[in-house]
């Protein structure tokens, strides 16, 4: 098991709480005004907590007011992106491969292809 990995991101940032062999625990901070990609996964379910501040999820085309302790599931294959109405805290559990991330859309310019990696060194591609 692996913890504490600290990703940077356009938008925040990503940490890595927990990676076992089946599954990863991961926070999420957004900042106010953020988003992250419009994107899916091919392989993984994502289930989150949001543990502080605002927003909204954009799940399958559907805008989804989210608040602090709402329990969220995104199911893979479905286009999914966060926008932070305020500082935003969620916590992730997902399965293998982090680097499952096909974006569609990202208002920051980074690749939208199958598999994206923002750093290419095995950290997490994230959002």
């Amino acid at each position: 098991m692996s913890q504490g990995r600290l990703v940077s991101k356009p938008w925040g940032y990503e940490e890595v709480l927990l990676e076992a062999e089946n599954y990863v625990v991961l926070r999420m901070f957004i900042r106010r005004g953020e988003e992250t990609s419009l994107h899916k996964h091919l392989e993984r379910d994502e289930y989150f907590i949001v543990v502080r501040g605002n927003g909204f999820l954009i799940r399958s085309g559907v805008r989804i007011p989210i608040r602090e302790w709402d329990v969220i599931s995104v199911r893979r294959g479905e286009l999914h992106k966060w926008v932070a109405c305020e500082d935003l805290e969620v916590i992730e559990v997902t399965t293998h491969p982090l680097s499952d991330v096909v974006r569609v859309e990202d208002k920051y310019g980074r690749a939208t292809s199958s598999r994206a990696s923002d750093r290419g060194d095995g950290a997490p591609a994230g959002i």
